[in-house]
C-alpha cells in the first residue's frame, strides 16, 4: 500500500531528473508545468481512495471481496469519466488563465498524465482487495509491471520527444500496472466490471460538457463554464439515469471531508 502511494511522485521527479540530465529545459519547465497541475486529479483521486478502502476491512471471503470491488469500481467511475472528459476541454483555458501562451504545450502533457490518473482512479479498489483475499504480493508484481513498461518507453520516447515522451512513458506504465493488477485480481475473485455505469457516464459526460464549446467567450469564462455548468448538469442527468446511490452520496461526503482536512491542515502547516 506505501508502495502504491509513492510511487507516482518518485516516478514523476524521476523523469524531471532526466529531462534535466539531457539538457532539455524548455521540456523539462513544460513538464513541470503539467504534473503541478496534475495534482489537481491526485488529490481528489487520493481522497477518493481513501473513502472507500474502509468497504473491504474485515472482508476475507473472496465473494465479498469481490462485491466490495465492483461497488468500488461503479463509485470511481462516477468522477473518473467525467474528469477525463472534462481535462480534454480545460486543459488549455486552464493553462493560458493561470499560466501563459509559452507553455501551451503544457495542456497536451496535463491531458496524458490526467487521463492515466483517471484510469487508475477507477481501479483504487485493487490494492485493498488483494490485502483482504492475502495476496498483498500482487501488488508488488502491478507495480513491477509499472516501473518495467515506464522506463522501456521512455528509453524510446524521451530522447525523441522530451517531455511528451516522458508523459507518454508514465502515463503508459500506470495503464499498463493497473490493467495488470485488475486481470491478475479477476482471475482470484471474478469481479465484475459495471459497464452500464460506464456506458451511462460517458454518455452523461459527453452530453452535459460538448454542447458547451459552443459558446465562444474569454479563456477563463469558459474555463468556469465547464466546471460549474458542466459539472451540475452532468449530476442532474445522473440522477436522471438513477445512477446516484444514497450510498454515494455517502462516500462523496467523506471524499470532500478528506479533502477539506488535508487543505486545512496545510493552510495550518504554513501558518505556523
Amino acid at each position: 500500500m506505501v508502495i502504491g502511494a509513492i510511487l507516482p511522485p518518485i516516478t514523476s521527479n524521476v523523469m524531471q531528473v532526466v529531462l534535466g540530465m539531457l539538457d532539455m529545459f524548455d521540456a523539462l519547465a513544460v513538464f513541470g508545468v503539467a504534473m503541478s497541475l496534475s495534482s489537481l486529479v491526485r488529490i481528489p483521486a487520493t481522497s477518493f481512495k481513501s473513502s472507500t478502502s474502509p468497504s473491504f476491512m474485515k472482508k476475507t471471503d473472496e465473494k465479498d471481496v469481490g462485491y466490495a470491488l465492483a461497488d468500488s469500481i461503479r463509485y470511481m467511475l462516477l468522477f473518473a469519466i467525467f474528469i477525463a472528459v472534462l481535462i480534454h476541454f480545460v486543459s488549455k483555458p486552464l493553462i493560458i488563465t493561470f499560466y501563459t501562451p509559452k507553455y501551451m504545450d503544457a495542456a497536451t502533457i496535463f491531458e496524458i498524465l490526467a487521463y492515466g490518473i483517471a484510469f487508475n482512479m477507477i481501479f483504487v479498489g485493487l490494492r485493498p482487495a488483494a490485502v483482504s483475499i492475502k495476496k498483498p504480493y500482487l501488488n508488488i508484481f502491478a507495480d513491477s509491471v509499472n516501473l518495467v513498461a515506464m522506463f522501456v518507453i521512455a528509453l524510446l520516447l524521451v530522447p525523441r520527444y522530451a517531455a511528451l515522451g516522458a508523459a507518454i512513458a508514465l502515463t503508459f506504465g500506470l495503464v499498463a500496472g493497473t490493467l495488470f493488477g485488475a486481470l491478475t485480481i479477476y482471475k482470484s475473485i471474478r469481479y465484475m466490471f459495471p459497464f452500464k455505469t460506464l456506458i451511462r457516464c460517458t454518455i452523461a459526460s459527453i452530453v452535459s460538457l460538448l454542447p458547451l464549446q459552443l459558446v465562444k467567450i474569454g479563456m477563463l469564462q469558459t474555463l468556469i463554464l465547464n466546471v460549474c455548468v458542466g459539472t451540475m448538469l452532468y449530476v442532474i442527468l445522473l440522477y436522471v439515469l438513477r445512477e446516484i446511490r444514497e450510498d454515494d452520496i455517502k462516500l462523496f461526503r467523506s471524499s470532500v471531508k478528506i479533502i477539506t482536512d488535508y487543505i486545512g491542515n496545510t493552510l495550518k502547516f504554513k501558518n505556523k
